[in-house]
């Protein structure tokens, strides 16, 4: 069997590429980074709640298999 690279190259270039476009577009459209200010990512509740959900995707992911008897 042969192992085809081409897949794995082409992943590797989307997911650079779109990071660089991600990073070109926030530099665009909001500016550079200031240094005197100081930047909070996510607050108590918004973590709180981000914690909740990724929960909930992983009973989610997990429930089907003791449904289906797998």
């Amino acid at each position: 069997m042969r192992i085809s690279w081409d897949l794995p190259i082409i992943g590797l270039a989307w997911l650079l590429g779109t990071g660089f476009f991600l990073g070109l577009m926030q530099r665009i459209l909001f500016g550079p980074r200031c240094a005197e200010i100081r930047y909070r990512d996510l607050s108590h509740g918004e973590r709180t709640l981000l914690v909740g959900v990724l929960l909930l995707l992983l009973v989610m992911g997990v429930a089907p298999l003791g449904a289906f008897g797998q």
